[in-house]
């Protein structure tokens, strides 16, 4: 009887574990890491590449921390993370989603009212974005990459950086 009801628990906690999603299991163990990389100017004249890294770290529920950096350039961003097919696409938060969109998020959480077959960043996108809404950046599964354009002044003057880079 005892070996029954261990095997029992056993059985529950093997299928508890199991029907938990599986890829936010795997979603802070393949974003978080250091990605060793370029910065190369967008829309340029001057096309100078220089050696870069990006520092990721999970931070909380789909919020990422992004310290990249080089010889010339030193940034800190935050950004919300969500999964598609094999990719997770990033968008900003708080404030600078704000600022870049003209609303506040919603706060529905990825998972609440999703249709079936509609991945996380396609909810977000219907729940939070118009068609004109332009994205910077996304980690690349396959490849293990990370890409993203910062949106950056210069005396008042626009510019973009684009870091590419590889986790190491």
């Amino acid at each position: 009887m005892q070996i029954q009801k261990i095997a029992l628990l056993f059985l529950l906690t093997f299928m508890l574990f199991i029907s938990c999603d599986k890829k936010e299991f795997g979603a802070e163990a393949l974003l978080q890491g250091s990605y060793v990389g370029t910065l190369t100017p967008v829309n340029s004249e001057i096309q100078t590449i220089q050696p870069a890294v990006a520092d990721v770290k999970v931070v909380g529920d789909h919020l990422l921390e992004i310290h990249c950096y080089s010889e010339e350039f030193d940034t800190i961003i935050r950004l919300n993370y969500y999964h598609h097919n094999e990719q997770y696409m990033v968008c900003a938060t708080g404030q600078d989603f704000e600022n870049m969109y003209g609303h506040a998020l919603s706060g529905q959480h990825m998972s609440q009212g999703r249709m079936m077959n509609e991945s996380e960043w396609m909810y977000h996108l219907r729940r939070e974005h118009s068609e004109s809404d332009e994205h910077f950046g996304q980690f690349g599964g396959m490849d293990h990459s990370f890409e993203y354009i910062f949106m950056l002044e210069n005396d008042e003057l626009p510019y973009n950086l684009k870091f590419r880079g590889i986790k190491k």
